[in-house]
């Protein structure tokens, strides 16, 4: 089997018991066997790769995208949750169109049995490096308490002395706190999704160089949901393909998770090897399996109470009940917030927890989304540290993995939760403010110019099969400029972890690349054109995709016939059976549009439109800020969004997919509006803890907050 390269599992070597710093992993901690598993069978089929052709809330956006967030504080969960995005995205250009069959495959879910566990249980369930320094926490936590108690009882204590001895044991306590952190993460894996997910990804190219971009006039356009059948054909050129097409189809596979190694050896074995028009009609996600043939989830061990240890009981029994714990988290949460405002003061720290959150920079970014108004090259000066969620792995072809238990079910999700609520003597304050949005637009804006690239790269590839003659504009030649973007895509793939990648790839440009460019970003509402741009005419009319007549001289021109257009300012479906162009902008910064027939638009009158080879006689546009559209006279060009085509037929093809159609970034700062938007600017855990808590209590699994990421959905039945 082909095996396709680049693709990792994020979760690879994760497990029950792994410990997380940021959305960093490391190896489990765990040395008892105090997990239960339960069979959880579902299947998900997708289509996700890159086609101008189909749209659906995947493809055009990424292969293993991850859902979900973790962080301790506010920004740290709005930057995991985009970084996931960012780090995932698929976003190509090619004259090659690139197509993934996924399918997954949940088998199970592991998870610790908190509900017969207790704090003791589960310090002596640990190595003995995060117990030793866990009980290092606790016995400053109680040194503290004890020390506090003592003052109670005394009634001539100097005051500023037991203030000031107060402080430094409050210090040592942050102190071993932070030390435990350091070693082992903010939080732990306490349960674990197994299962399997497998991709077939199918290269199409065509040896006839027009055929690769060819801006369809009768192509249809589908917008699908997640999982709706979509044929080869479609997926390539919307349908256009007859069966004597010169189209090549490369495959290559790839898994995790021996569970689904013989759907993607079906799969592969349907598409392998053969020619266009033998798989041109497949509709792969047919030919998926049902849930019954899934695969039982690993076997592990039978859950055994772990063994007690003397000393940690005794150190536990110095706790009592618990008593009150704010003091501990507000302390922790002070010290945070002085790293970035180093003259607060204790009084006023506890001023500004009790506030309600404010979510204004987020709210403002998100709006900046919606309406694609990301401004790549702004806040260029941001040094900060950028992190992706891909951790290496091993990627093994399906042939080459064994039968073991270890390799049948790979890890698909992960819910994490917190030391602060796993041990109260760890108590912790989290800052959920976000008034800083500079980490996370890094990486949107470094999601943006992955569309971008996307986007002009088909453009410019388009325009040179049109075969123009460009001198009579500022343009060299279009094929260089299409490689140039899609050359300039795949540099930034390859640094998304970099705080310079954007400017390096902006650099990689050729000059006239480089000025294009910098128009693209400056207009930005360009990109809302994902299905082109719709022309209307005095405000009521648009161009028809029947041809009244054609002129040969001096120019090859075809004059089309136009019809009443219903657009009225946001029923974008309007121009669903209507011609549509694409934007042409050159090294001077001037606007043309082109499609049709291979041409140029010419001019436009009431009853017809005129398209030519004849590039001196075409329409220059001016972009008009305000409506956020192209302009010449009483002509106007629409950008029109993938939204336009849903749920209704529509001809044409997709230019590119901006971030305003990216659900998967949307779902995720909507999620955490949501849930910061009900705290304070600052949480402590010690909320979660009841005063009359005792070591010997038991966990409520239910009631632990958790969060979750995965390469599939948050299943709730576990955690909540």
């Amino acid at each position: 089997m082909n095996v396709q390269k680049g693709i990792t599992n994020p979760f690879t070597g994760v497990s029950v018991g792994s410990t997380v710093l940021g959305n960093n992993f490391s190896p489990s901690i765990i040395n008892s066997n105090i997990t239960k598993i339960v069979t959880q069978k579902e299947i998900e089929k997708y289509m996700t790769g890159q086609s101008q052709y189909v749209y659906s809330d995947k493809l055009n956006e990424g292969t293993l995208g991850v859902s979900g967030s973790y962080g301790i504080s506010g920004v740290a969960k709005f930057t995991s949750s985009l970084s996931t995005y960012v780090g995932n995205a698929t976003a190509s250009s090619s004259k090659s169109i690139n197509v993934d069959y996924n399918i997954s495959m949940i088998s199970g879910i592991e998870y610790i049995n908190f509900d017969d566990l207790t704090a003791e249980d589960i310090l002596n369930s640990l190595s003995r490096g995060p117990k030793n320094l866990a009980l290092k926490v606790l016995d400053k936590f109680n040194a503290v308490k004890q020390y506090l108690k003592q003052r109670e009882t005394v009634n001539n204590i100097n005051y500023q002395q037991s203030d000031s001895i107060k402080e430094d044991l409050m210090k040592d306590w942050l102190k071993s706190l932070q030390e435990f952190s350091s070693a082992y993460g903010d939080g732990l894996v306490v349960g674990v999704i197994w299962g399997g997910l497998g991709t077939v990804s199918m290269k199409m190219s065509s040896s006839s160089y027009e055929n690769n971009w060819k801006y369809g006039e009768n192509a249809e356009f589908a917008y699908s949901g997640i999982g709706t059948t979509v044929s080869v054909k479609q997926s390539y050129n919307g349908g256009q393909t007859d069966a004597n097409s010169t189209v090549s189809a490369d495959c290559s596979a790839w898994i995790s998770g021996g569970c689904v190694e013989e759907q993607v050896n079906k799969w592969f074995d349907v598409v392998s090897g053969k020619a266009f028009n033998e798989i041109a009609d497949i509709q792969l996600l047919d030919r998926a399996p049902t849930v019954s043939s899934v695969s039982a989830p690993p076997t592990i061990p039978d859950f055994i109470r772990p063994t007690e240890d003397k000393e940690t009981k005794d150190k536990l029994e110095k706790i009592g009940q618990l008593g009150e714990t704010e003091e501990f988290s507000v302390a922790s949460g002070y010290e945070e917030a002085k790293k970035t405002n180093s003259s607060l003061t204790l009084e006023k720290f506890k001023e500004y927890a009790k506030q309600k959150n404010k979510l204004e920079a987020l709210e403002q970014l998100s709006e900046t989304l919606k309406n694609n108004r990301l401004d790549v090259f702004s806040n260029e000066n941001y040094h900060g540290k950028i992190v992706q969620l891909s951790p290496k792995s091993t990627v093994k072809s399906a042939s080459s993995i064994s039968k073991s238990t270890s390799t049948d079910h790979a890890v698909l999700g992960v819910w994490i939760l917190n030391w602060s609520d796993i041990f109260p003597w760890m108590s912790m304050g989290y800052i959920n403010e976000i008034s800083d949005t500079a980490s996370a637009e890094v990486l949107l804006r470094m999601r943006c110019m992955l569309q971008d690239l996307a986007a002009l790269s088909n453009i410019y590839y388009t325009l040179d099969s049109c075969k123009l003659n460009l001198e009579d504009f500022h343009l060299s030649s279009a094929s260089q400029l299409a490689d140039s973007f899609s050359s300039a895509l795949a540099k930034l793939k390859d640094m998304l972890d970099r705080d310079d990648a954007i400017q390096k790839t902006f650099d990689s440009l050729s000059t006239e690349a480089q000025a294009i460019y910098k128009k693209w970003n400056e207009l930005k509402f360009l990109r809302n054109a994902e299905l082109g741009l719709g022309l209307l005419i005095n405000g009521k009319r648009s161009v028809t995709t029947e041809i009244d007549r054609v002129k040969p001289y001096p120019y090859p021109e075809a004059i089309y016939k136009t019809d009443n257009c219903t657009y009225g300012g946001h029923n974008y479906s309007a121009f669903s059976s209507f011609m549509k162009v694409l934007p042409m902008l050159d090294s001077n910064g001037d606007i043309y549009a082109f499609g049709p027939s291979s041409m140029l638009l010419k001019n436009t009158l009431n009853n017809e439109v005129t398209f030519t080879k004849g590039g001196i006689t075409a329409m220059k546009f001016q972009p008009d800020m305000n409506n956020e559209t192209l302009v010449n006279g009483d002509s106007v060009l629409i950008p029109i969004p993938y939204s336009a085509a849903t749920n209704i037929r529509w001809n044409g093809q997709g230019m590119g997919k901006s971030l305003a159609s990216s659900t998967s970034v949307h779902q995720q700062i909507e999620e955490l509006q949501k849930e910061l938007g009900e705290l304070n600017m600052c949480s402590f855990s010690s909320e979660n803890w009841s005063p009359d808590w005792k070591y010997t209590d038991a966990y409520q699994l239910r009631k632990l907050k958790t969060a979750y990421l995965g390469l599939v959905d948050r299943i709730g039945n576990i955690f909540n």
